[in-house]
């Protein structure tokens, strides 16, 4: 689960930094194989090439009910407290063996401390750069 978190991180990180311009609305969607991280997979919403929606969904498996319980309430001391603010939503569920972690960054709706915090004030980039990114970090996307 640490391996989860890290990739979380991570990848938020990166992909908060998608706000550019031009082009029409579409998404990118690209998912990772790789248990040991959650097998995370990320979807961008752009409108003209400018990222105005991204989610993160990580599935993390345990080896019993109890198990993903306790992660889940290791997980969400660390992350609910980090993933907040306006436009920044977190989620977390236990479904069976498995807990799953869903953060939300409404671009659009993110206050000017919120897009601070997560370093998206100026930072650009395209759908194209962003789906070559994550295609080289071993994502496949479509």
């Amino acid at each position: 689960m640490k391996k989860g978190l890290m990739t979380l991180s991570v990848m938020l990180a990166f992909v908060l930094v998608l706000t550019g311009c031009g082009g029409s609305s579409k998404k990118l969607t690209c998912k990772l194989d790789d248990e040991d991280s959650g097998n995370p997979e990320i979807t961008v919403t752009f409108n003209k090439d400018k990222a105005t929606k991204l989610e993160t969904k990580m599935t993390m498996e345990a080896s019993s009910e109890e198990e993903a319980q306790s992660g889940k309430a290791a997980l969400d001391a660390i992350l609910s407290t980090q993933y907040t603010g306006t436009g920044v939503s977190y989620n977390s569920k236990v479904s069976g063996k498995s807990v799953v972690i869903t953060v939300t960054m409404d671009v659009e709706k993110m206050d000017d401390a919120a897009k601070e915090n997560f370093g998206v004030e100026d930072a650009t980039t395209t759908y194209e750069d962003a789906k070559k990114y994550f295609e080289a970090e071993g994502y496949t996307c479509k």
